[in-house]
């Protein structure tokens, strides 16, 4: 499989954000007199910000828009140093623009923290544009999300690659008429195209 342009998740698949999500989330709990398991807390914010935010202030009682302005308020406090880009992020972008391609970001995250995370590491020259919560688009798995990006940077769908860590990211791409790739442990939890454990195992695919 040859790849020239791709299309790339943001929290989980290009940037390592889960842990300072997970801390925030806890803290945030901790706040209100309560725990709760990290390991827990990852697998509902990896369905949804929203989803996440209606079980919790369900079970603890609270509302869901004060815990997520809690959240909020302690997330972007921490420091970009402790929220990285993945082993690789960064060479597979290079080498994507180096050969003529261009990368992109589907995300729900807001454009505020995605463009500041970018800009703390270095990379905002790397994509030549990013959908966000911000655009108001259909949340994945629609495709509207990557068929965007691709619009907007004049992507062939069947020269793209959708990269991403959830179904819905790879459901999403696929849908958009795009090749996928699940970045995590095998199995994928839905049909991808292709399945790696490092984002290093792209470089050959775009060199």
């Amino acid at each position: 499989m040859k790849v020239r342009n791709i299309i790339w998740d943001f929290d989980g698949t290009l940037f390592d954000t889960y842990p300072a999500i997970v801390a925030a989330f806890r803290q945030a709990i901790a706040e209100l007199g309560h725990e709760i398991d990290a390991e827990e807390v990852e697998r509902l914010v990896k369905v949804s910000f929203t989803h996440i935010l209606d079980v919790l202030g369900e079970r603890f009682g609270v509302e869901p828009e004060r815990l997520g302005e809690r959240f909020y308020a302690i997330y972007l406090a921490m420091p970009p140093e402790s929220q990285p880009p993945f082993p690789g992020a960064r060479e597979v972008c290079e080498a994507v623009v180096r050969h003529g391609g261009k990368n992109g970001i589907a995300t729900h995250r807001r454009r505020t923290s995605l463009e500041a995370l970018l800009e703390a590491h270095g990379m905002r020259h790397l994509f030549c544009a990013m959908v966000t919560h911000d655009d108001g688009l259909p949340r994945k798995p629609d495709p509207a999300q990557f068929a965007t990006v691709a619009a907007r940077c004049g992507m062939r769908p069947e020269e793209t690659l959708g990269v991403g860590d959830r179904a819905l990211d790879i459901e999403s791409a696929r849908a958009a008429g795009m090749r996928t790739c699940f970045f995590g442990p095998a199995p994928a939890p839905t049909a991808a195209d292709l399945v790696v454990s490092s984002l290093w195992e792209l470089l050959p695919l775009v060199e």
